[in-house]
């Protein structure tokens, strides 16, 4: 689970002028579940060289970090953001990067291969040392 100044820190440092998009789901006044994506427009080798909008976590090579940020009741705010972003046009692919094992994060990626979106799994940040 990330704290709210990462987002901040991450698009000032890596990404500044990048389009922010964030979805949060409330109950009343307190926020349960805010999931900040970067939008980017990319073709390269792991898009097969086709344009595709790419939603992202704010993570890279360098922050080897990502998530999102829940409150107390972020799973089922995870569940209202990932109905919202199945409805939202616009992207292509949505990339969440460096989630930390067994985090609540991991079911949007389930959700999406339920809803028959093609999926992947990419192991990083595994060492002995």
């Amino acid at each position: 689970m990330l704290r709210h100044e990462w987002p901040r820190a991450w698009i000032e440092n890596f990404a500044p002028g990048a389009t922010l998009r964030t979805f949060l789901a409330r109950e009343g006044r307190e926020i349960c579940a805010a999931v900040p994506l970067i939008e980017s427009k990319e073709r390269g080798a792991d898009t097969c060289f086709l344009p595709m909008t790419t939603w992202h976590t704010p993570s890279n090579d360098h922050s080897q970090r990502g998530g999102v940020l829940l409150g107390r009741r972020g799973e089922e705010g995870l569940r209202l953001i990932w109905e919202t972003l199945q409805a939202t046009p616009g992207w292509d692919r949505l990339r969440l990067r460096d989630l930390p094992a067994g985090a609540s994060e991991w079911q949007l990626r389930d959700w999406a291969e339920q809803a028959g979106y093609p999926c992947g799994l990419w192991v990083s940040l595994q060492s002995p040392h």
